[in-house]
């Protein structure tokens, strides 16, 4: 007897064409935009910039093929390469909004004695290789989808939950960093406020994807749930943090955010 095949995609809630298709064209003058910065004076925000928002353009361009096609959406192949994408490109957005976030402390912070927040900016090559451990054992969770045993279906929920949940502590450290750029800097009020709204945003998404681990049906069957938090959540940020610029320090030990156009600003009051 032949068993029926299992439509990956509509089981996961992706059916929109239209939608996946926008937010792949939205990310494509943000890669122009950073892209263009890249080359103009490389940083490493703006780099992982453009890595994200290339690998948004096609992560997306994936969800609306699986939508578009039954047999698409019926390739496991396919939509393990979707999430792979997805999950790898959120990685990129932490790495260029965790070195915003150390250039700005460090900038301020070099030659004082910080506090436990700003020590632990100096240990980012520790949370890079954790965001890369989460990407590995995502990674190896979603080999595990379309599997029918019950011991699979366990250990792929496992590890599934353990990526997500260092991608959350993530999130809330990059929070806590914002928070103390507020209280201990005393940067420009208007620069500290994107940084924390971005950070918040970030959070927002995470928490998003925790809260699939005990709400059943899972909201992210649910694309008009999906797409406001964990779409848009993550745009918005990526917005928010480009506008600033890169972070360096001028010779007065003022903090500079470099802009492509415009005149560096200053961050002091």
């Amino acid at each position: 007897m032949s068993t029926m095949a299992i439509n990956y995609a509509a089981y996961s809630g992706i059916s929109s064409v239209a939608a996946a298709a926008i937010l792949a064209a939205v990310y494509v003058p943000l890669l122009g935009w950073f892209g263009f910065r890249a080359v103009r004076k490389p940083a490493y925000f703006v780099i992982m910039a453009t890595v994200f928002s290339i690998l948004r353009i096609v992560a997306f361009s994936l969800r609306a093929a699986l939508a578009a096609s039954t047999e698409n959406g019926e390739n496991i192949t396919f939509f393990i390469v979707y999430i792979v994408f997805y999950s790898t490109g959120f990685v990129t957005l932490l790495f260029a909004t965790y070195d915003f976030l150390f250039d700005s402390i460090h900038a301020r912070d070099s030659g004082a004695h910080p506090g436990l927040l700003a020590k632990s900016g100096r240990y980012h090559h520790l949370i890079r290789l954790a965001l890369f451990a989460a990407i590995g054992i995502g990674i190896s969770g979603s080999t595990y989808i379309g599997r029918t045993s019950q011991d699979d279906i366990d250990h792929q929920k496992s590890l599934t939950n353990t990526s997500l949940w260092i991608f959350f502590g993530a999130a809330i450290l990059a929070l806590l960093l914002s928070l103390y750029n507020v209280t201990a800097l005393r940067g420009n009020k208007k620069a500290n406020a994107i940084v924390v709204l971005a950070s918040v945003l970030l959070v927002t998404r995470t928490s998003f994807f925790i809260s699939t681990i005990y709400i059943t049906p899972s909201p992210a069957t649910r694309e008009a749930v999906w797409y406001p938090l964990a779409a848009v959540t993550e745009l918005i940020a990526l917005v928010l943090l480009g506008t600033l610029g890169n972070v360096r320090k001028d010779t007065d030990g003022d903090i500079q955010f470099e802009r492509t156009r415009n005149k560096p600003t200053s961050i002091d009051a």
